[in-house]
């Protein structure tokens, strides 16, 4: 008998989510124990749900089998391209973020994004201004988490 690749990947998940609830009870504070204990109450809830999907089917079909077959599909060069856009797209913020911080690199990004899809400059402008007064709002006044200023204009 062949043991299902998606029944152990049910069974990885699920020994995943008894760790993090396991690991999650060990903090000292209950505000520390609640986020991670109810994520891993989540896996565990559906990779349980997902092993007995599959022990199920195993008693109805008598075997277990390991054939997975996924239909193969190329990339057309316009694919690629988009794909290759994006990547570079998200690269580029990922380190104007490092560099510039949340502050320059949100509003900025948001701005070039806009203008880029045809939207108007004002628009694109006010936008950008209210995403940055969002972020801030909510990370820096409401959390009191300080964003990432970047290297070039950190406390450095």
């Amino acid at each position: 008998m062949r043991i299902k690749g998606s029944l152990l990947v049910a069974l990885f998940f699920l020994s995943l989510g008894l760790y993090g609830l396991i690991q999650s009870l060990a903090f000292e504070y209950w505000e520390s124990v609640a986020l991670p204990a109810i994520v891993s109450g989540v896996i565990i809830v559906m990779a349980t749900i997902e092993v007995g999907k599959e022990l199920y089917s195993l008693g109805k079909r008598g075997t277990i089998t390991a054939d997975l077959k996924l239909p193969v599909k190329t990339m057309g060069t316009a694919e690629l391209r988009r794909f290759v856009f994006f990547t570079v797209w998200v690269a580029v913020f990922m380190l104007c973020i490092y560099l510039f911080g949340f502050r320059i690199s949100i509003p900025v990004y948001a701005f070039l994004y806009l203008k880029w899809r045809g939207k108007h400059l004002l628009f694109a402008a006010i936008f950008a201004l209210a995403m940055l007064g969002f972020v801030y709002g909510v990370f820096e006044l409401s959390l009191k988490a300080p964003l990432f200023q970047g290297i070039v204009f950190g406390d450095q």
